[in-house]
């Protein structure tokens, strides 16, 4: 229903601050299905498109730009410099994506593209076998803005009748995150409350701890609320499940937490272990994650806060786009 309410709309033009030009933002209309006719199709209809509103917008010789592999057949229909994938998940660990289709369509787009960004080092080292020009990107943070939740902003109403301390999980509430382990940490600490802030992903089961008190579910908010949101939040904590999906992950909110200082306890997958040990805390049993959480709820030393701060500081989506645009000049 949105896709279609998008496309209806057509083009949408979004002017950039500081006279940076404009985004344009188009959501292509196509047929739902993998099987030939169709795929054949929405090829066409989406070449033909594209090409249209290349000419429309003066938009010559432009770098392609892949999230994800499906559109990959487009590399050398529309007289680009060159063609970038930014890998920034597994894809065959989401449900429904081991498909055969979706797989050879990755590949190709591995062996086709000028450069690769990988946002793991699993994935760095699993898509470097396609494509040597790979290169490890890590996901950044919107440093000033997390940072600037402070005792200036009104925390919100829904989260500040909670009963602190308050351990904040953000994100989309999805099928990987540890529910046996959320519900020891509740059971175990009835005096701590764990509020989520995050839609509920449709596939996603929250029975286990649905009935327990001291679990909130606050629903999605928007982006400018986060920093009041964070102001009211002790410490964060990044329960995973370790799966598949999870080991070649790597969660934006890392460095959004770090920026606002707080302590992080997380599960032990690769992209937190590239965290220093001083600044987040990994955990590996159950009991380490009660641990950890109340040496971090102690933990309000300026020197740590500072430290969290000044890493996601070096670590911004600004430093990221540097990083980009100096490899992409070698290859233009």
């Amino acid at each position: 229903k949105q896709r279609i309410i998008s496309w209806f709309k057509g083009v949408k033009e979004i002017t950039l601050p500081e006279g940076r030009g404009c985004l344009l933002i188009y959501s292509p209309l196509l047929i739902p299905g993998w099987f030939p006719f169709i795929n054949s199709i929405n090829k066409w209809l989406l070449n033909r498109r594209i090409k249209r509103l290349i000419k429309k917008f003066n938009l010559f010789n432009p770098i392609l730009w892949f999230l994800l592999p499906t559109p990959e057949f487009l590399i050398g229909k529309l007289d680009e410099k060159l063609a970038v994938y930014s890998c920034i998940d597994e894809w065959s660990t989401y449900p429904g994506g081991g498909s055969k289709n979706l797989q050879m369509a990755e590949e190709n787009l591995l062996k086709k593209s000028n450069i690769v960004f990988a946002a793991s080092q699993p994935l760095l080292d699993k898509k470097r076998r396609f494509n040597h020009n790979t290169y490890y990107m890590p996901h950044g943070s919107d440093f000033y803005h997390f940072n600037n939740a402070g005792s200036t902003l009104d925390i919100p109403s829904d989260i500040a009748v909670i009963k602190r301390p308050v351990l904040g999980i953000t994100g989309a509430v999805a099928v990987w995150m540890d529910w046996d382990l959320i519900r020891h940490i509740a059971e175990i600490h009835p005096d701590w409350s764990l509020v989520f802030l995050g839609e509920v992903s449709y596939n996603v089961d929250i029975g286990p701890v649905k009935n327990i008190r001291n679990v909130h579910f606050l629903g999605r908010k928007k982006y400018d609320e986060l920093p009041a949101y964070y102001q009211a939040i002790d410490v964060f904590i990044i329960p995973f499940m370790l799966t598949d999906h999870i080991k070649y992950c790597n969660p934006t909110r890392l460095y959004e937490y770090l920026s606002n200082g707080k302590p992080v306890v997380s599960a032990d997958f690769s992209s937190a272990r590239e965290i220093p040990g001083n600044l987040i805390k990994i955990a590996r049993t159950k009991e380490e994650w009660i641990k950890l959480i109340e040496q971090s709820l102690k933990e309000d030393r300026p020197e740590l806060i500072g430290q969290r701060k000044q890493l996601a500081c070096q670590n911004t989506w600004e430093h990221r786009v540097e990083q980009m645009s100096e490899l992409i000049k070698k290859y233009r």
